[in-house]
C-alpha cells in the first residue's frame, strides 16, 4: 500500500523526478519542462564539472563491491524502495522519450 501511495504522490505532485545516475539528462528535462527556472542548467553543470572535476572528486577510493550474499540481503530488505526507484526510472525514461531527449 505504501508503495502505491508513493507512486501516486509522484504522479500527482511532481512534474519531474530523475535518478542520480542520469543527472545530466535530468537537467536537460528540467530545461525543457521548466525553462523559466532551468534554462542553461546543463551547460552550467558541464562547465562547473570541467572546471572543478567535481564528479571525479566525489568518487569513493578503494571501494570494494558487496558480496552476492550481501546484495541479496539488501535487495530483500529494500524491496519496496527498489519498487519505487524502478517506477521513477521508468517514468523518467518515458518522459525523456516524449520530450525527444537522448543521453
Amino acid at each position: 500500500m505504501a508503495v502505491e501511495r508513493a507512486k501516486e504522490n509522484i504522479r500527482r505532485h511532481y512534474a519531474v523526478v530523475g535518478v542520480l545516475e542520469e543527472f545530466s539528462s535530468f537537467l536537460k528535462v528540467l530545461e525543457v519542462v521548466m525553462p523559466q527556472f532551468f534554462r542553461g542548467a546543463q551547460d552550467t553543470w558541464q562547465d562547473l564539472n570541467q572546471q572543478t572535476n567535481l564528479l571525479e572528486d566525489q568518487r569513493t577510493i578503494n571501494r570494494s563491491p558487496p558480496s552476492p550474499r550481501i546484495r541479496k540481503i539488501m535487495r530483500e530488505r529494500l524491496k519496496l524502495d527498489y519498487q519505487v526507484y524502478y517506477f521513477i526510472r521508468e517514468r523518467f525514461h518515458m518522459q525523456k522519450a516524449r520530450l525527444g531527449i537522448q543521453d
